[in-house]
């Protein structure tokens, strides 16, 4: 996206990268937002692991806290995204997404 930009720029010097910067301001933002998830999913996975060996108290706490931060790290708003904005094929998204994980 940013080459694109800097592409448009050079050939058009007085045309700015206006979308090129959006799309790549709304990445940004969707890439820090799953950042901050996936911390505060690790953070839950390491607290379960310093519990004590108590099933009850580490299945509640898989239940109220583990299961939410799985939830919360939903990568459908990705995937729409790079589908949608950036006009990846949703197959090749949807196998991007299965390897990932």
């Amino acid at each position: 996206i940013a080459r694109d930009g800097a592409d448009k720029k050079r050939l058009l010097p007085d045309v700015e990268p206006v979308y090129e910067q959006k799309l790549l301001r709304r990445l940004t933002g969707l890439i820090n937002d799953l950042g901050a998830k996936n911390e505060a999913l690790q953070e839950a996975m390491q607290a379960l692991d310093a519990m004590p060996a108590d099933p009850l108290t580490q299945a509640r706490h898989c239940r109220d806290v583990i299961f939410e931060r799985m939830q919360e790290l939903n990568l459908n708003e990705l995937a729409s995204f790079l589908s949608d904005g950036l006009g990846v094929a949703q197959d090749a998204v949807a196998r991007w997404l299965g390897s990932s994980s």
